[in-house]
C-alpha cells in the first residue's frame, strides 16, 4: 500500500495545484487540481531525477517548506506540504532511498555543487567541520571533497555490500544541507564515472576488475560500470 501525502506542487511557472503525492514502484506520482478544476496527474520516473534540494525562502511555495526536484528533460518541479511541514523531509529521504536503491553496490558518483560568488571562504569553513555523518557507519568506502572558487565536488564510493541510499537516508545529512543554503549558487548536478585508469604495480601479476576483489584489486568493484 502506498502512503499518500497532501501537497501543493508547481511545474515551471504553471498554475499551482493542490492534491496528493505518492511514491510508487515506477516513480513519484502527483495528482491535483486548481480550485476544483480538472484533475492533473504526472508521474516522475526515479531515473529522471538528477537532483533534490530544499528551496530557499524566495523559491518556496507560499512560504512553506518546499522540495525542488530537478528532472533530466523537463526541468524543475516544486512540492510543498499542505499541513505537516515535516513531511517534506520525509519525502526527500524516501525519494533518495528509492532513487539510489536502484543503483548496485560499489557505486561511485560525484555531486557537483555550484558555489555563489564570494561564498568560497564560507564553503571552506563548512568543509573544515568535516562531514555531518560517520562515513564508515553509513557504508562508505571512500569520501572526498574537491573545492574551487566556483564549485564543490563531493565524491562518494560505497563499500562492498552497501548502497549510497544509507547516506542520503541519514537525517544529519539533510540537517547539514540547511547550513549550505546561502552558499549554494544553483542546482547540484550528479556526475557518474565515465573513464577510469589505474597504474599496475610490478608486483601484481594480474588485475581483476569484477564484483569480487582479486589479485592487485584490493578494493574490488568495476572500473567501467555496466
Amino acid at each position: 500500500m502506498h502512503r499518500t501525502y497532501a501537497v501543493t506542487w508547481q511545474e515551471h511557472e504553471s498554475l499551482r495545484l493542490s492534491g496528493k503525492l505518492e511514491l510508487r514502484a515506477a516513480g513519484l506520482s502527483l495528482e491535483g487540481s486548481n480550485n476544483g478544476s480538472g484533475v492533473v496527474g504526472i508521474l516522475v520516473p526515479y531515473e529522471d531525477l538528477v537532483a533534490l534540494r530544499f528551496a530557499p525562502g524566495r523559491e518556496r511555495l507560499d512560504g512553506r517548506p518546499t522540495l525542488v526536484l530537478d528532472r533530466r528533460e523537463t526541468g524543475s518541479l516544486r512540492v510543498a506540504s499542505v499541513a505537516a511541514p515535516g513531511i517534506i523531509s520525509e519525502v526527500a529521504e524516501q525519494l533518495a532511498a528509492l532513487k539510489l536503491g536502484r543503483v548496485r553496490s560499489n557505486e561511485r558518483l560525484a555531486i557537483v555543487v555550484p558555489i555563489r560568488k564570494g561564498k568560497a571562504e564560507e564553503a571552506r569553513r563548512l568543509l573544515d567541520q568535516g562531514p555531518p555523518f560517520d562515513p564508515k557507519a553509513v557504508g562508505l568506502g571512500r569520501h572526498e571533497v574537491f573545492l574551487t572558487d566556483q564549485e564543490a565536488v563531493f565524491f562518494f564510493e560505497s563499500a562492498t555490500g552497501f548502497g549510497l541510499s544509507r547516506l542520503l537516508g541519514d537525517r544529519s545529512v539533510w540537517a547539514c544541507a540547511a547550513a549550505w543554503r546561502d552558499v549554494i549558487g544553483g542546482a547540484p548536478r550528479v556526475a557518474r564515472p565515465f573513464y577510469a585508469w589505474a597504474a599496475v604495480s610490478p608486483h601484481d601479476a594480474t588485475l581483476v576488475f569484477g564484483r569480487d576483489p582479486g589479485p592487485g584489486d584490493s578494493d574490488g568493484g568495476d572500473v567501467y560500470p555496466p
